[in-house]
């Protein structure tokens, strides 16, 4: 699966994925908190402050849409090259 494109509430692009969302709670009018099943300190699920309306990350995050008006990000990339792997050039 993809992972899908957002900005934290410090404009910096963070990369999710969808198979590690535990929950989706509104934190604010235009901020979503996202957390994953990765623990952070005390054992408590690790956060992600993101950009967007809950039910616009929710719907973000269950589409896999990538990250809007972006064609590609180096993050893209990486993963198109670890997802599917090319087959070695034949030597002429």
């Amino acid at each position: 699966m993809a992972l899908i494109g957002f900005k934290n509430t410090h404009n910096q692009d963070v990369f999710i994925n969808p198979a590690q969302v535990l929950y989706i709670v509104a934190f604010e009018e235009a901020v979503s908190i996202i957390a994953l099943a990765i623990t952070s300190a005390g054992g408590k699920p690790h956060c992600v402050y993101v950009r967007g309306h809950l039910e616009f990350v929710r719907q973000r995050l269950e589409s896999g849409q990538p990250y809007p008006n972006r064609a590609r990000t180096l993050g893209d990339e990486h993963l198109t090259a670890l997802a599917a792997p090319q087959p070695a050039e034949a030597v002429a």
